[in-house]
């Protein structure tokens, strides 16, 4: 008796067949005895095919009971670990499969991809903003009372998403507190002597 599985992909419970036999004799005592059928239980052993997201690679995994898949999210999109599921006797998955759908934080989402927020330097006087969950960090001008009056930037935000901006005093003015501010005139050139301010 040979018995075959048409589609093993496609799970289908518990099912039982009987196998019934005739016999064939040229004795025609034994032609056409009756013979006691075959009962054959037949259970379907394999967990539904795993189907994951747009944003996740699933493995080709053999899904019986007791094998095991483990799938990941793409770069970018949460959570970043991988999960392993295994197909219980009860043929569900042990662990379902994530989403895949909201990014990892320090990123943001473009139109189907989850790009790492950016962390470079803005130019000087301005500094990073915040990442949205659409967009990256954009600049922004330091505020202006962070430096005293007669000054200018020399540097952006230190670190990038910080606004803190370094600056130094104009030309013809001195910082006198070493910076710290305020940014004083310096005397005029024609009462400069010897080289020390302010003595003459």
């Amino acid at each position: 008796v040979l018995l075959s599985v048409i589609n093993d992909a496609v799970p289908e419970g518990a099912h039982s067949g009987g196998v019934y036999f005739m016999v064939t004799s040229d004795d025609a005592g034994y032609q056409h005895l009756p013979a006691t059928p075959a009962m054959i239980d037949i259970t379907d052993d394999d967990c539904p095919a795993l189907v994951g997201s747009a944003n996740m690679v699933v493995p080709a995994c053999a899904n019986s009971v007791g094998d095991s898949c483990t799938v990941q999210c793409d770069p970018g999109f949460a959570p970043e670990a991988a999960v392993t599921t295994t197909c219980q006797a009860n043929l569900e998955w042990s662990v379902s499969l994530p989403p895949c759908i909201a990014c990892l934080s320090n990123h943001f989402r473009t139109t189907a991809r989850c790009v790492p927020c950016s962390t470079s330097l803005c130019p000087v006087g301005e500094f990073r903003g915040a990442c949205t969950p659409t967009a990256n960090g954009a600049c922004s001008a330091c505020p202006p009372s962070q430096k005293p009056n007669h000054a200018y930037f020399t540097s952006p935000g230190l670190p990038y998403n910080a606004p803190n901006c370094q600056w130094a005093c104009d030309d013809g003015y001195l910082d006198v507190n070493g910076g710290s501010g305020p940014c004083i005139p310096l005397p005029d050139p024609a009462v400069r002597v010897f080289g020390v301010i302010g003595e003459t």
